[in-house]
Parts: C-alpha cells; structure tokens; sequence
C-alpha cells in the first residue's frame, strides 16, 4: 500500500511539472501592434510576399513603423483629392512621344532608358534637380511653361495628356505650390513636400497672388498655376485616361489609329488659364 501511494504521488508531480512548462508563448508579453492599431489595409493575414511568412509577428514588427506613416499619408491625400474633386492630372509633351508613351507609359527622363526610351524633352536642364521625376499639373497645364516651349520650337506638334487623379495617392509624389525649380521650392528637403500637408498647401493663400476668388479657380485649381506635382515613379499606360490635341490635324499624324474615343480636340487647354476661366471656362477635356 506504502509503494501504491509513493507511485501516486510520483506521478501527480511529474504531471504538475509538464503542465507548469506548457506556456502560452504570446502571454506575458507586450505587442505594441496589437490589432488595435494595426491599418485597416494591411491586416497581419495580408502580409507582402516578400516577408517571411514562418515570422509574422518579427516581420509586422519590423516593416509597419515605415508602412503605417505612408498608408495614412496616402489615405489624407486621397481625401483631400476627393474633396476637392480633382477631376484629373495633365501632363504635355510633344507629340512625337506619343506613340512610346501610350505602348510603354510615362517615365521620368533618367529612367527612360529601362523601357528602351529615348524621348524629345523639354527642358534639357532641369533646374529642379529631379531628372527622376516626371512633372505633371492638375486641373490645368503650367501654360506659362508649356506657352514658352511652343514660342522657342514654333515647328514642333504638340499634346496633353490627361492622368487619373489616383496617381496622387497611388505613387510616390511631392507636391510643389509653386515651379519645382522655384528657389521656395528646391530649398525644401524632399521629404517635406512628400505629405498631405504639402498637398493641401497648394491651395493656400499665397503672398503676391490675387485671392482664389479674384482668379476666379475652381476648388480644384491650385493657387500658382505654375504649381506642380512630381511623380517619382513610371506611370503606366492605363492611367492615361486621354489626350487633347490643339487640331485634328496633328492627332491625325502622329495618333492616325488611336482609339478617337480617347482623345479630344480643345484649343482652351493650349490657353491660359486666366482665360479660360474668366471666359466661362471652356478649358475641359470633355
């Protein structure tokens, strides 16, 4: 009876000793990205295919301080855009591009070459120092700029492409309230012009420019009209939504079977912007 009851208690120990080491290994510990704070696009289900799937916990760990600040960037961009109704990005070029353009996208000048590239550019200098930007307008051409090119180059077709606005918030951008190559402007670090705050500053009241209202702008239409946006990434052929041609003639020689739905024939775009929207804004593409 005496061995029975040590055999009994031999066992009851031993059992309390494996129970005692089977420990939840997520009890007693800290995640400061519980679920609470994670963003509603990336759930931990979702992970990139880059990231090591076996370690879900150490790979959110690591990439979520630099993903969650650029998702919530992007979110604030993309409301202020839909507040504003961004109806759509432009972008000119001479119409000798077109044609790359529409097969390949739209790329900056220093990456042009990936593609197998070689575009007529405007500017040869590129005073804003970013050769890995493509620059691209909303609401209305920079027709300050794009007026001066067709004065220099009298010879040359030219064409505006229209973007979808999406490429705001769906692409790495800075957003510029006056000419990218504008001292203001180029002694910013880039990181500061990168954000919503940047975005929304275009449509600022700015010192030395008549009020919104006296420029008569739609709610779209930055302050500057020399305000831009710079794309620091390709923009591929399906956020090209259309192009305008300043006469059927040029379309029918550079763009002979393009798809006609696609593109338009608007003389107020080749304007200015004064102009068009003083004189009833007839400048659209539609």
């Amino acid at each position: 009876m005496g061995t029975f009851l040590l055999i009994i208690v031999a066992i009851l120990f031993i059992a309390g000793l494996v129970k005692g080491n089977k420990q939840n290994p997520a009890e007693g510990q800290t995640d400061k990205y519980n679920s609470g704070s994670l963003p509603q696009q990336a759930p931990s289900n979702a992970l990139p295919a880059s990231l090591p799937q076996q370690a879900p916990s150490k790979a959110l760990s690591a990439s979520l301080p630099q993903q969650a600040p650029r998702i919530i960037s992007r979110q604030a961009i993309q409301a202020y855009a839909t507040t504003i109704k961004v109806p759509f990005l432009l972008h000119f070029t001479r119409a000798v591009n077109l044609t790359s353009i529409i097969s390949r996208g739209l790329y900056p000048v220093g990456r042009a070459h990936e593609v197998g590239a070689n575009p007529c550019i405007n500017d040869q200098y590129r005073w804003d120092g970013h050769r890995d930007a493509t620059s691209i307008s909303i609401g209305f051409p920079n027709y300050r700029m794009f007026y001066k090119y067709r004065v220099d180059e009298p010879a040359v077709d030219w064409a505006v492409l229209v973007i979808e606005p999406s490429i705001l918030w769906e692409k790495n951008c800075a957003f510029c309230r006056h000419n990218a190559a504008d001292k203001r402007i180029r002694n910013q670090l880039l990181s500061n012009l990168m954000t919503p705050q940047s975005f929304m500053g275009m449509y600022d009241r700015i010192e030395g420019f008549p009020p919104r209202e006296e420029q008569n702008l739609r709610i779209y239409d930055p302050t500057d009209v020399q305000a831009e946006v710079l794309v620091f990434d390709a923009i591929e052929p399906q956020f090209i939504a259309g192009i305008i041609f300043e006469e059927a003639a040029v379309r029918d020689t550079h763009l002979p079977r393009f798809d006609r739905q696609k593109t338009c024939i608007n003389k107020g775009m080749f304007g200015s912007r004064e102009y068009a929207r003083t004189r009833g804004d007839y400048a659209s593409p539609e």
